[in-house]
């Protein structure tokens, strides 16, 4: 199945690739073997985010969900979805706080959904892209959350506070 994004853990450990077939694979970049075949979502992962207690990832789904695993698992801890959400891209990346509260992920109708990563649910929705919202980023010092659309104008987003 071929390979929609890639990340590595910050120690080193695991290359963890997210793939067309929905699933999560896990490899050891020593010796380059496969370590574990997670069948995650039901359609195509278009993005993965490490936390930053490099235990939880992020996914993105074309299945209209996110979801957070646990690493040391590889078993979720929460789905993240809402009937208004629609990954938007095949190339959809969403991001989480520095804290690991909050979940940006950018939706089909140009919306930045802002979701809960106790609940699940959707918080709130950040609106000023005119076309999907593909790919969101969060600094953990400034707190500041940029977002990209397909928009010809305004297709990067700063949000603050």
């Amino acid at each position: 199945s071929s390979c929609n994004d890639v990340c590595v853990v910050s120690d080193g450990s695991a290359v963890l690739s997210a793939h067309f077939d929905g699933h999560l694979r896990v490899f050891d970049p020593r010796s380059t073997t496969l370590q574990q075949d997670v069948a995650l979502h039901s359609a195509r992962i278009t993005g993965l985010h490490l936390l930053h207690d490099d235990h939880r990832l992020l996914t993105t789904s074309r299945d209209n969900t996110l979801q957070i695993i646990d690493l040391r698992t590889y078993e979720p801890i929460v789905t993240l979805k809402d009937d208004t959400y629609r990954c938007s891209a095949d190339w959809s990346r969403s991001c989480a706080s520095w804290d690991g509260e909050w979940v940006a992920a950018g939706n089909a109708d140009g919306a930045v959904c802002i979701f809960s990563t106790k609940t699940g649910k959707l918080k709130t929705s950040l609106r000023a892209h005119t076309s999907a919202a593909v790919c969101c980023s969060w600094s953990g010092q400034t707190g500041l959350l940029a977002s990209c659309s397909r928009d010809k104008e305004n297709n990067v987003v700063i949000w603050s506070g």
